[in-house]
């Protein structure tokens, strides 16, 4: 191998958390590399002094001593939001619940209101495709010179159209 081991690999080697056969490429670097067979001594060195050591365990006293100190510290001061309104917690609460029910009534609220509008767009543009579709049927539909009973004022293209659909188009020459 041409390269040093990391600190990582070593750990690795250590641990026995590699394959057999780069355990032993391993291994056979260590002997022949002194800078490497050092750092592995130490890592291995300290792996079994903490291995050897017993487990810590708190003091008998400890949990006393926190229940002691819990029992005689002061309670927090209130929170600044809620400085403004002294009052016990089933006041708080019931404020709580109402303003959450308004909450709730307002976002319906706004809900079926939005839904009313697209039913109501949804509608209008239903009544426009159909007039766009009977367009071609009845030029008069959308004629603001209709008049029902005809006379002088009623559409003067009406007959035109009517005469040019029946008849093949022609240019019209000057």
């Amino acid at each position: 191998m041409a390269r040093h081991l990391t600190e990582e690999e070593l750990s690795v080697l250590l641990d026995k958390e590699i394959g057999a056969e780069e355990q032993r490429e391993f291994e056979r670097h260590l002997e022949d590399c002194d800078r490497c067979r050092a750092a592995y001594d130490e890592i291995s060195g300290v792996d079994l002094f903490f291995r050897g050591s017993r487990p810590l365990e708190p003091s008998p006293f400890l949990w006393t001593r926190l229940r002691a100190e819990l029992d005689s510290a002061t309670p927090p001061a209130r929170s600044r939001w809620l400085a403004w309104f002294p009052a016990p917690l089933p006041v708080r609460v019931a404020a709580g619940a109402l303003a959450l029910v308004i909450a709730i009534v307002s976002a319906v609220a706004v809900r079926e209101e939005r839904s009313r509008r697209n039913a109501a767009a949804a509608a209008i543009a239903e009544i426009d495709r159909g007039y766009q579709a009977s367009l071609p049927r009845d030029p008069d539909l959308f004629n603001p010179f209709r008049v029902v009973a005809g006379g002088p004022d009623a559409n003067p293209f009406r007959e035109i159209r009517a005469r040019n659909d029946s008849q093949p188009s022609r240019p019209i020459s000057r």
